[in-house]
């Protein structure tokens, strides 16, 4: 079945967040929403040509250490005796036990011993600028949130913005809070209610944009209540990167970051993503029907 075109709105799927769950969802609907993936877009002015944005979210520590052991886990080892996989870079994404992809350093962790914590740890030595070095060869979690949503050539951050510490552009800060939504990854909260919450208000804004926004979100509530009732809460999870546990003679099963590393990375390469997430003027979740949105998935 044909997918329908949405006006004015784009998703920033920043990789290891969820943003394939998003999409899906979007299908699951008959909508197709543009996306900016795997990396941000050349100028932040870009987002000025939206009125609705959408954003995935997710602790930063938690997205780091999802991406080092994935990109270790999909890249092929010809070199490793033990390497029986066939490369096919597509189906990697879904088969890792079967399949790998190419990586253009497929033995960039051998000095961290395969071991997130480790590599998160060397940010907080003397030599941290090697760590970051390598943190930079991630393809997903070397771009911070901050990096998203604030030019990374300016130096400019959120901090900035929150003590006024430098000028800013306020036509863009107005613009973003006003266009863009968070969607947060967090245990205790459900996923696929934010999602649905995101997806009324975007269509509150585009497909029903009139200037009575009453009327224009009790119609996208209502397309998204009867999809609701023929699809209910399940994704087909074409997009959604195999879940379950491959066990390769070179590489540890995945494990928690550890306290010391979890500082370093905080202290060294995510603050501002942190001071950002403290911020609900900026970073706003639930725009649509908040009270539905904020409940727990227990």
């Amino acid at each position: 079945m044909e997918l329908r075109n949405i006006p004015d709105a784009k998703l920033l799927h920043l990789g290891k967040a969820g943003g394939g769950t998003v999409m899906e969802r979007f299908w699951s609907f008959r909508y197709d929403i543009k996306y900016f993936h795997p990396n941000p877009p050349k100028e932040i002015d870009e987002y000025k040509d939206f009125n609705s944005l959408i954003i995935t979210l997710r602790d930063p520590v938690d997205r780091f250490g999802s991406d080092f052991y994935w990109e270790a886990l999909t890249a092929c080892r010809f070199d490793q005796k033990d390497e029986i996989r066939h490369r096919n870079d597509p189906k990697s994404l879904i088969e890792p036990d079967k399949y790998c992809k190419k990586r253009p350093h497929p033995r960039q962790w051998e000095e961290y011993e395969y071991n997130a914590s480790k590599l998160a740890e060397a940010l907080c030595d003397a030599n941290g600028s090697k760590a970051k070095e390598k943190m930079n060869q991630l393809k997903h979690a070397k771009h911070s949130i901050n990096d998203w949503l604030f030019k990374k050539e300016t130096n400019y951050t959120i901090d900035d913005w929150l003590f006024n510490k430098k000028d800013y552009n306020s036509t863009y800060i107005d613009h973003m809070k006003e266009a863009l939504v968070a969607v947060v990854s967090e245990h205790d909260y459900s996923f696929i209610d934010q999602i649905d919450s995101a997806i009324e208000w975007v269509l509150s804004r585009t497909i029903y944009n009139e200037k009575n926004t009453s009327s224009a979100m009790q119609k996208a509530f209502a397309e998204v209540s009867q999809a609701k009732q023929k699809i209910g809460n399940k994704t087909k999870g074409i997009q959604k990167h195999s879940q379950y546990q491959v066990t390769l003679p070179w590489l540890q099963s995945p494990e928690p970051i550890s306290n010391k590393g979890t500082c370093c990375l905080i202290r060294h390469y995510y603050k501002q993503d942190y001071l950002l997430l403290r911020d609900d003027k900026f970073l706003q979740v639930c725009k649509g029907r908040k009270k539905k949105c904020l409940q727990t998935s227990n």
